[in-house]
């Protein structure tokens, strides 16, 4: 019973320590981990960095534009909730056949959620918690 009380309270710290996904729907961000990260890589090499972007609404980017790259980076976007265990599961073959990392299965949520929050760092701790975080994501906007 304490193994469970304390599981279920360890679960509940972790996603309530989570970014709140549903402030996404109302503003865009000003800065990602990802544009913090290379901005530290950069200072750090003696370089100058500098970011310039400009949020364009989807409504202003061609269908086929978008769907074309939905299709390329994950073609199943449309049909899971956030991770494809079918993508998933043929990476992992491939990985597993070629005795290397060939090719990740990482959807177009997660990959949000890598960017927007926690950087490319490798760890299995990030990629617990861009998982978490692409569960949120998945459930505060709408595809």
């Amino acid at each position: 019973m304490a193994v469970a009380v304390a599981t279920a309270l360890g679960a509940g710290v972790f996603v309530w320590t989570l970014p709140d996904a549903t402030e996404l729907a109302r503003k865009n961000p000003k800065i990602t981990a990802l544009m913090e990260q290379r901005k530290a890589e950069a200072q750090a090499a003696g370089r100058r960095h500098s970011v310039q972007w400009t949020w364009v609404p989807l409504k202003r980017i061609a269908p086929h534009a978008y769907l074309a790259v939905v299709t390329m980076e994950d073609d199943r976007f449309w049909r899971h909730e956030g991770f494809d265990f079918v993508e998933m599961k043929e990476a992992a073959q491939k990985n597993w056949e070629e005795k290397r990392y060939r090719r990740g299965a990482s959807t177009i949520t997660q990959q949000l959620a890598k960017n927007l929050y926690f950087g490319t760092e490798k760890s299995l701790w990030r990629k617990v918690r861009e998982a978490a975080a692409a569960w949120k994501i998945e459930r505060a906007l709408p595809k």
